[in-house]
């Protein structure tokens, strides 16, 4: 696959195939729902190049900061296309969301809540939003894989409980800036099985129609996102069975009227990502085997951390690695921190004994597209970045610019 293209890019770096990116929209393209508004979830990556191909596609993105709303902003996305979300928004956020007419805000909190309302008053107008909500049930299911409940009947930083909802919400829907529109629930990442995603939203849909005895002009439902994606291509998020699903809640429910917003950010970017570098050193310690590559979590944290993904191993020339005999092998960063892996017991195609050989060999690390370049700890050791390449929908190799398009001004 990346024969030929190691003499092109200098390493370690990322490249993302906006081709990728485009065939995963093209499959949520089948939910056959008029009512649902799928998201980009910015934070899995805010490449400006990738933001431009899901514009395109119509999508809109939901932002967590001030910094990306101006991308997104710049990159073509319009102020009633967005949602702002997270727990503790300063009021720099918030007031750059309400000065550019952003379509909603998630509100998390009574206090959010009452700090937007002031700051609102201040530009005379009256802000949509949604609130956010965490359900008492977190998804079922003892196996999720990568999945995994980010809350539900726990004690957290998102959202209001459910068991006091009511009375907390009775005093934001009393706030004179602020128009409320409906409801944000989501209590899930990374659920691999269709099913425990449903059923959980169908508790959601079940949650929002008792509400809606006290709360009957409800206009939006944020069910956020949760499409599990197989970093080590392991198995596959049935997108279809999903969508069937969801289309007979809505009829269950009635809900066909209502807006549905969906989130997605790792299913959408993961597949377009590769973190291509070198290895520098091979070595054996106490019955394992290392190879030593020049980069690490400064630039891929997330499979120390998780999972996981799937590698491929490349001679000094660029040629992929296929001989008969397999060998065992951690791989791992040159940084002097004991979290510095990027791939545990991870089997080659190569024999124990040629091990030594692969110094200055190249190592590929794909489904980085989420969560990669920009989910790191990037100034750990003061070593350089990766460069960030991208090849466009004819297959041209380009050097991203995604720094310059904020440090070269500002949206507003």
């Amino acid at each position: 696959m990346l024969e030929g293209i190691f003499n092109k890019i200098d390493l370690p770096c990322f490249i993302y195939d906006l081709q990728k990116v485009r065939g995963q929209v093209s499959k949520l393209k089948n939910s056959n729902l008029d009512n649902l508004t799928i998201f980009y979830a910015m934070k899995a990556n805010p490449l400006p190049e990738i933001l431009r191909v899901l514009k395109e596609q119509n999508l809109g993105v939901e932002t967590t900061s001030r910094g990306e709303m101006e991308r997104a902003l710049l990159t073509g996305f319009e102020p009633e296309e967005m949602l702002v979300t997270g727990p503790g928004k300063i009021d720099s956020t918030l007031n750059y969301a309400i000065s550019n007419g952003v379509g909603h805000i998630i509100v998390e909190s009574v206090n959010e809540a009452r700090r937007l309302n002031r700051l609102a008053k201040d530009y005379k107008t009256k802000q949509p939003i949604l609130v956010r909500v965490s359900p008492t049930n977190a998804v079922r299911g003892e196996d999720l894989k990568e999945g995994f409940a980010l809350f539900g009947g726990k004690p957290v930083k998102y959202g209001i409980d459910e068991e006091n909802l009511e009375e907390k919400l009775l005093e934001i829907m009393n706030l004179s800036n602020l128009n409320f529109e409906g409801f944000h629930v989501f209590a899930a990442s990374g659920i691999s099985d269709h099913r425990l995603l449903i059923s959980h939203v169908d508790e959601i849909f079940n949650l929002i129609k008792n509400l809606e005895k006290y709360f009957p002009k409800l206009k939006v439902i944020d069910f956020g996102g949760g499409f599990g994606y197989s970093h080590d291509d392991t198995y596959e998020f049935d997108i279809n069975s999903y969508f069937s699903s969801l289309n007979d809640l809505t009829q269950n429910y009635n809900f066909g009227e209502k807006k549905l917003f969906l989130e997605l950010g790792t299913y959408i970017a993961a597949s377009c990502g590769t973190y291509l570098t070198e290895i520098v050193d091979v070595k054996k310690s106490r019955g394992e085997n290392f190879l030593i590559v020049n980069g690490g979590i400064h630039h891929l944290l997330r499979p120390s951390l998780v999972s996981n993904h799937s590698v491929q191993i490349y001679d000094s020339s660029g040629e992929l690695i296929h001989e008969s005999e397999d060998s065992e092998v951690n791989i791992v960063g040159n940084l002097c921190h004991p979290l510095d892996t990027l791939s545990r017991d991870v089997k080659i195609p190569l024999g124990i004994e040629k091990l030594e050989n692969l110094i200055g060999g190249k190592v590929a690390i794909f489904n980085c597209g989420a969560y990669g370049a920009n989910f790191s700890v990037g100034n750990f050791g003061l070593n350089p970045e990766s460069k960030i390449y991208y090849l466009d929908d004819k297959g041209n190799l380009g050097l991203s610019n995604s720094d310059s398009i904020i440090n070269g001004g500002r949206y507003k």
